[in-house]
């Protein structure tokens, strides 16, 4: 074994924290071998205080050895243009207003609840929901939902989608919505927001921190009733995103892979620095 110094890389510890929502040989192997790594590092690197946190608590590792460096936004995800965003509408069969999430279809997604909400406002909104994500751990539930909801027709799933489709599929969307049950970060919503899209979060684990005031946070507790408030007064009502468009575009700017890459290097000298 390796015991000289070492930095590991750590997204979040939803195996360690929630394991209810994870595989079970996921928890088993990073329950292990990221706990050990933790342990062993002389720094670790995470995307958010949030993950920082959640570390320091359950894996027992000080806080100074944990350093913060935020994922970023690729330069690819700004405002598409209508006719790209007329594309990928034709290529996947959109809806012509839609809701939009984005993500592997598993339970801490918490889609189920996003359904429901939806449901609960199609009768006063004209839009579609789209659900764009592989089918992940335990999908079935939630596809099964979809398929028996009052409001199939009006529902959209699609398979992974290409990189390049995406900042069209956000830009095409009314709102964007992320309602997870814990996120370690969330890069959705930054993407979302770098596109120009009103973006709804849940209080899930990370997504206040990442997505700050540019994004409305509807929290958990709320439940579909509540998102479904916030989601009829974002699509019937421009205005009332026109200010989200503007602060997310300006907060999302702030999210470089270039910074993202400066903090990591920067725990990387530290940590070679002290060995000299």
């Amino acid at each position: 074994n390796w015991d000289g110094p070492s930095v590991v890389t750590i997204h979040d510890a939803i195996t360690v924290c929630q394991p209810q929502w994870c595989q079970w040989h996921n928890v088993l192997h990073y329950g292990i071998s990221m706990t050990r790594s933790a342990q062993r590092a002389s720094a670790i690197i995470v995307p958010s205080e949030f993950t920082k946190r959640e570390l320091a608590e359950h894996v027992g590792v000080a806080e100074h050895r944990i350093h913060v460096a935020p994922l970023g936004v690729g330069a690819e995800f700004a405002p598409a243009s209508a006719d790209a965003i007329g594309r990928v509408r034709n290529r996947h069969d959109l809806p012509e207003r839609y809701l939009l999430c984005v993500g592997n279809i598993e339970p801490r997604k918490n889609l189920s609840a996003v359904i429901e909400a939806f449901e609960r406002v199609a009768g006063e909104i004209p839009h579609g929901l789209v659900i764009a994500g592989k089918r992940g751990w335990k999908c079935g539930p939630v596809c099964a939902r979809m398929a028996r909801s009052p409001v199939a027709d009006r529902i959209r799933r699609l398979d992974w989608v290409a990189q390049g489709d995406l900042p069209a599929l956000y830009s095409g969307a009314d709102v964007f919505i992320q309602w997870s049950l814990h996120e370690g970060f969330g890069l959705t919503p930054l993407e979302a927001m770098a596109c120009g899209t009103p973006t709804v979060i849940s209080d899930g684990g990370a997504l206040p921190e990442v997505a700050g005031d540019a994004a409305r946070v509807v929290p958990l507790e709320a439940g579909p009733a509540g998102l479904a408030d916030t989601l009829a007064e974002l699509a019937n009502d421009p205005n009332a995103g026109a200010q989200m468009v503007r602060l997310g575009l300006e907060y999302a700017g702030q999210y470089t892979w270039a910074s993202h890459a400066e903090k990591g290097a920067q725990t990387y000298r530290e940590v070679a620095g002290a060995q000299e």
